[in-house]
């Protein structure tokens, strides 16, 4: 469809899309990104760990949190996309490739919370190659579907994790990824530097949230869309790419790292669009 100007706002996982666009001469760069797991709790348990004495308020509950540590190999690691009452959910988009998400609906009552734990992912874990942050996660995912078996989620107690040691069963979590899990050994999943930084960092949270890994939470792997991996480098001022006319937004630039902060970045570019158009530029 011929047009004088476009928005651009592809999902962060249209990786054919940007291909494409980086054949026909946009600039794109690597950015870092994030890997790592899904760790699930019991909703009562997160409300009486976030809560104390108030853990019952309709007000308050269901509870969320917000965690981060900086890692000794000076990795940040955080929780992100926090679902009370929610569910871990399948969310591949390419064959034989494994990737975990979370959602809550509306109501948030499901049994169990999830959130992403992430690992910082750059260069140093890569390389330079244009694309190496995509193939690195490519291959996580393949890794995942091959440990986890037929779109199965790869899971671990987290306590078992740290420990080095495949689950044998459940306690008190029972995982709520719809299409099954497999008892994997996540050690074997992710590279030396991320398991560092994932022990470290749930070694801490343990200590600051008591229960955190001791519960009976799970982790589910493998949770690596969190971002993107590569930027549709665009003009700070117009947010225009090297190709005229053309606006990268959201996710799928590498501008935006959720819900919120993808439609602000659409809000923005709509407006250098009206400008764009009110000046006659095109």
């Amino acid at each position: 469809m011929d047009c004088n100007a476009l928005i651009l706002a592809t999902g962060h996982s249209a990786s054919d899309t940007i291909l494409m666009l980086h054949k026909h001469g946009m600039h794109i760069e690597n950015k870092p990104f994030a890997v790592g797991v899904r760790i699930e709790h019991k909703q009562k348990y997160i409300n009486e760990a976030m809560l104390h004495e108030y853990s019952q308020d309709e007000r308050l509950i269901p509870a969320r949190y917000q965690l981060t540590y900086t890692a000794s190999n000076s990795k940040g690691v955080y929780t992100f996309c926090m679902c009370p009452g929610g569910y871990v959910i399948p969310s591949s988009c390419q064959k034989e490739q494994l990737v975990v998400n979370g959602m809550s609906y509306a109501s948030r009552s499901g049994e169990n919370a999830n959130s992403a734990l992430l690992v910082q992912i750059n260069d140093s874990d890569y390389g330079n190659e244009l694309f190496a942050g995509l193939k690195y996660q490519e291959e996580l995912e393949r890794k995942a579907f091959l440990m986890g078996q037929d779109y199965k989620a790869c899971v671990q107690l987290a306590k078992d994790y740290l420990a080095h040691r495949v689950s044998k069963q459940f306690e008190s979590v029972v995982p709520t990824y719809s299409i099954g899990t497999t008892f994997c050994d996540l050690n074997d999943l992710f590279s030396k530097e991320v398991n560092l930084a994932l022990h470290e960092a749930l070694e801490h949270f343990e200590k600051k949230v008591p229960g955190f890994v001791s519960s009976g939470a799970i982790l589910s792997a493998v949770e690596s869309r969190s971002s993107s991996s590569v930027r549709l480098v665009r003009d700070k001022e117009s947010y225009i790419s090297n190709i005229q006319g053309l606006y990268p937004s959201g996710e799928g630039s590498g501008y935006a790292g959720g819900i919120m902060t993808s439609a602000i970045d659409g809000i923005r570019s709509a407006e250098h669009l009206i400008e764009y158009f009110a000046k006659g530029d095109f």
